[in-house]
């Protein structure tokens, strides 16, 4: 049976254990939640996460972008760090082929036109968003590339948590 004493040192270096950083580093499977700004080469912000509202994902599981999921990896809690992202590894680039016109009936009395107006479908995988990039007495010109495809990313992110 340990002493009264013993116990009260015991304690100290348990309390300041909880002291010192965590050494953990992100590896793949690892609960991590980060805050982080993701900006344009030009400096427009596309996105943002507060520390009091972090994204918390499982690394290695698809959640984000493979590339991004790559960068975290051996990053330390409270690290920051910044990372960029080709468009080949972001959201591609740009495909011509998923502009395409349709037939403006089949969107008249669903959707107001409005160039650069932002459209949902539902389609048998789901669903698909598309911008309005200009219309006609005919047709709608659609736009299906994700908004960010051809873009390069930039992200600034800090580690919260690692579990």
């Amino acid at each position: 049976m340990k002493s009264h004493k013993h116990d009260k040192h015991d304690e100290e270096r348990r309390c300041d254990n909880k002291s010192r950083p965590n050494p953990a580093k992100i590896a793949k499977g690892s609960h991590v939640a980060i805050s982080y700004v993701g900006t344009l080469d030009g400096g427009e912000v596309f996105d943002r996460t507060e520390e009091k509202n972090p994204l918390m994902f499982t690394l290695g599981q698809g959640e984000l972008l493979p590339a991004f999921e790559e960068a975290l990896i051996g990053m330390k809690l409270d690290e920051e760090k910044d990372i960029h992202i080709e468009p080949k590894d972001a959201y591609g680039e740009r495909n011509n082929t998923l502009v395409q016109e349709v037939p403006r009936n089949l969107l008249e009395g669903k959707v107001a036109l409005e160039k650069g107006k932002k459209i949902m479908f539902s389609t048998p995988k789901g669903h698909a968003y598309a911008e309005i990039l200009d219309f006609s007495t005919d047709s709608v010109k659609l736009d299906f590339n994700h908004p960010l495809a051809g873009k390069p990313l930039n992200f600034h992110v800090k580690v919260l948590e690692i579990s």
